[in-house]
Parts: C-alpha cells; structure tokens; sequence
C-alpha cells in the first residue's frame, strides 16, 4: 500500500479513475480514511464510477463519523451491484452508527437472505443487538457467524469469544468456560478471554485455578502487553447486592512511599457513576516493607462525600478473598461500624478524593475484540 502511495506516474502516462481508486484503497487499508474520501471522490468524478468505489467511500466516511453521508453511497452501490450483501450491511452499519436500529437490523437481514453473506456482518448484526441488551439474539448471530467460519479464519477465535461472553451474560457458565477454553487454545495471549476466566473461577470460589491467569494480566501488565484502555486495574468478580451489581477491581501497581489502594469493591448508580465503594488501603513505609504489608477498609460515600475508616478490619498481602468479600458484604449491611469518618473539605482531600473517583471509574481489561475491517 505504501509503495502505491508513493508511486510517481511518468509525464506521458495517463492516470485512470481505477488507478486513483487503487491509490484510494490504499489509503483507506492503511486507515487513513480522510484521504481515501478523497481519493475515491477524485476516482467518481473522473468515471467511470463503480460500485466498489462508492462501497469503500461509505465505509470510510462511517470510520471518520459521517455516518449519514455514506447512506448515499452504499445506495448506489447497491444499485450498481443489488445482489452483494456486504452492501446491505454497509447500510446496515451506517444506520446502526446513526443508532436508527430498526433499518439496522432491516439491512442487516437483507444481507442475511444471501447465502455468500459473510461471517462478519453476521458478527456486526450481532453488535447490534449486544448493544440494544438483546442477548438471546446476538448469540443467534454470533452462532452463525461462527458456523460460516473455518477454523483457519482469523475471526474464528473472535466469534469463539463473543459466544462465551453471550453464555456468560446469560448464565450459562459451563459452556461460556468451555468456549473461552478454545479461544485459549487459538490464542494464550488473549487476555479478554483470560480476564472473563478469572470472573468464572472467582464466581466458583475456585481461586487457585485463577491464580495462573491473574498472574498472565500481571506479567502482560508489567510488559506494556495490555490493551490502553484496560487502565491500572482489572475485574476479578462482580456479584449482586441489595439488587446492585458489585464491580471488584484489583490493582496491578507495585507502589512507592505512601497510601497504596489495592482493591476496590465498587457499586453504581443509575447513571453508571461510582455511587459506593469500598477500598483496601495500606501505608507503604520502611517499617512495612519489613514487617509485611497490612491493608485497612475503607468505604467512600460520593453524595454526599463522607470517608469511613475501618481500622478494626484489616488484611495480609496474601488476602483470603472470601474473607476479604465477608468483611465488605458486612459493612455494606451495617453489621461493622466504622472506627472514625469525616468529609473530605480542604483542597488537598477534593484533590484526593478526585483522584480516587478516576481510578474508581478505571474499570476492567476490554470486554470485547472489535472485528478488523
């Protein structure tokens, strides 16, 4: 792609309106999708214009969001060629960008209706539907995409991965661990994939059996390996209180001097905003670092902001999680009450308190690989 770019045409040779959509298509491989736009405008103008060249121009214009522009050109795609289902499911994306989901899931069905319809719009309808919370349906398509696709395909692993994470969702944990096992055994860095295990194994109470894979994070995590969005924390389990979902995080960070917080059992309000959240916390020191680290509870009221200590309460590095989980369910059920609180006023505190709300909100390794397009 990158020697077609940079090719200089003699004097004498004559550019055609394919060449410049080569050139177009190039630009557009190598993502960069503003001068694919325009490369491939440069291409319709000058004519003949084919259907490809108004595909490719609709995708790029979805990739830098002019998702209402591209409408026109996948209608005259579909026109040039009315019998390509990627056509009907370049609509189907534009609309799904535009979050008109009923001609999304419209297009994407007509893609559907022709037998040589790829195992990635089938993957893309199945988005669809994961972010509408109709979990039954995207396993449905996730489940055909995966019977179109060979186990050679790059996107065999992905689709593997979206049916356990759809099992999952739906409570079917024995199969969900079996088809994360596969995707395993396709790729041992995935660490999506390693990262639901852990949510199973702790979901099981069988901690020894997540241990290797957390020590994977810690080891990807230490290496830069980690996707840039998994942030300084990853999930380990997440479990229903008083009808709210409780996220458990844990820290990978090995702290300097000072106050160190190492897990955070945090719940939401309505708004997805930290509402609760209880953290494990610990003065690092010389005379720690000596004696082995000692992790106090602490809980944080956000509205209005009040911190309470639970000194009485506190942890060994090498924690036992249940009793670490017993100790927090208590608190949050006013069977322990705190030994001190206060509201944080001063600058220093609302910085801190801040700081704390940011690395709250930091939340677990990428739930789901995007397909390539």
């Amino acid at each position: 792609f990158d020697a077609i770019i940079q090719h200089i045409p003699s004097q004498d040779q004559v550019i055609s309106a394919k060449a410049i959509y080569f050139i177009a298509m190039s630009h557009y491989m190598l993502a960069d999708d503003k001068l694919a736009v325009s490369y491939m405008d440069s291409a319709i103008n000058m004519g003949p214009a084919d259907y490809n060249m108004y595909y490719y121009k609709g995708r790029a214009l979805i990739n830098i969001d002019k998702a209402k522009a591209s409408l026109y050109c996948f209608e005259k795609a579909i026109e040039g060629l009315p019998d390509e289902p990627d056509f009907y499911a370049g609509k189907a994306l534009a609309f799904q960008k535009l979050k008109k989901i009923d001609s999304a899931q419209f297009y994407y069905a007509k893609a559907h209706s022709f037998p040589n319809c790829k195992a990635l719009n089938y993957i893309l309808s199945g988005d669809l539907f994961q972010e509408n919370c109709n979990i039954p349906s995207a396993l449905v398509k996730y489940e055909q995409a995966l019977n179109k696709l060979d186990k050679s395909d790059e996107l065999y692993p992905v689709a593997l991965f979206l049916n356990g994470l759809m099992n999952k969702l739906m409570g079917n944990i024995n199969i969900a661990d079996s088809l994360f096992n596969q995707v395993l055994l396709f790729n041992t860095t995935s660490y999506q994939t390693i990262a639901h295990r852990i949510l199973i194994y702790y979901s099981w109470k069988q901690f020894d059996k997540a241990m290797p894979y957390k020590q994977k994070l810690y080891e990807a995590h230490a290496n830069s390996n980690l996707p840039g969005s998994s942030g300084e924390m990853f999930c380990i389990d997440q479990f229903v209180w008083n009808g709210k979902v409780v996220v458990v995080l844990e820290s990978f960070n090995k702290y300097e001097r000072g106050f160190a917080t190492k897990h955070q059992f945090v719940i939401k309000n309505d708004k997805c905003e930290p509402d609760l959240a209880l953290l494990t916390q610990t003065l690092i020191s010389e005379s720690s670092e000596k004696n082995g680290l000692k992790y106090k509870l602490v809980k944080f009221n956000y509205k209005p902001r009040v911190i309470y200590n639970y000194d009485q309460l506190t942890f060994k590095e090498n924690y036992e999680y249940v009793e670490l989980k017993n100790s927090v369910l208590d608190i949050l059920n006013n069977k322990i009450k705190p030994t001190n609180s206060y509201s944080p006023k001063s600058s220093t505190q609302s910085k801190a308190q801040s700081k704390s709300r940011k690395s709250v909100t930091v939340n677990q390794v990428i739930i789901k690989p995007m397909p390539k397009k």
